[in-house]
C-alpha cells in the first residue's frame, strides 16, 4: 500500500502543483516554473546523499524515510489556501524533494539491480513510461477540467455542436 502510494502521489504532484499555481493563482508558466524550483533543486542535492547512503543503510530503510517524508510534506500541503506566500511554500518543496528523492533511488536501484546491461534499457522505459500514469495524467486532467475550471461544461456544450469534418 504505501510502495503504491510512494510511486502515485509523487507523479500527481509534479503534474497538480504546476495546475495549481498557474490556474489557480494566476501565475504563469514561468513564474510557476521558479516558485516550483526548490522541489527540483532538492531533488538534485538530495539524490547523491541517497545514492551514497544506500550502500551503507537497508533500501527499505531509505523508502520508508521518503515516504513518511513525502506524507508530511502533502499533510503540510493540505492546509495551504490560494494566498500562500512563498516562503511558506518554499519549506514545503523542499521536504516534497527530499522525500521524493528518498523514495526514488532506493526504489529505482532495487528495482533495476537485477537486470542484464543488455536489457537496462527495456527495464528502464518499462519502469518509468508506463501507460498507467500517462492514462493517470489523461484523467486527473480532465477531472480538473471538468470539475474546477470555470466555464468547462459550457465550453464542452458547445464543442459539440461543432461538426467534426467542415
Amino acid at each position: 500500500m504505501f510502495l503504491c502510494f510512494s510511486c502515485i502521489i509523487p507523479r500527481e504532484s509534479i503534474f497538480i502543483l504546476p495546475q495549481f499555481t498557474q490556474t489557480l493563482m494566476g501565475y504563469s508558466a514561468y513564474q510557476s516554473g521558479l516558485t516550483l524550483l526548490p522541489r527540483a533543486l532538492t531533488i538534485l542535492a538530495f539524490m547523491p546523499l541517497v545514492g551514497w547512503l544506500y550502500n551503507r543503510i537497508d533500501a527499505k530503510i531509505l523508502i520508508i524515510v521518503g515516504i513518511s517524508v513525502s506524507c508530511w510534506s502533502y499533510a503540510l500541503l493540505a492546509h495551504i489556501s490560494l494566498e500562500v506566500a512563498f516562503l511558506t511554500l518554499m519549506p514545503i518543496l523542499f521536504l516534497m524533494g527530499a522525500g521524493m528523492a528518498f523514495v526514488f533511488v532506493p526504489l529505482s536501484t532495487v528495482s533495476l539491480i537485477t537486470i542484464a546491461k543488455k536489457d537496462m534499457t527495456k527495464a528502464t522505459m518499462l519502469s518509468y513510461n508506463d501507460l498507467s500514469w500517462i492514462f493517470m495524467l489523461m484523467f486527473l486532467s480532465v477531472v480538473i477540467f471538468i470539475l474546477f475550471l470555470p466555464n468547462s461544461r459550457a465550453f464542452l456544450k458547445s464543442a459539440r455542436k461543432v461538426p467534426l469534418i467542415t
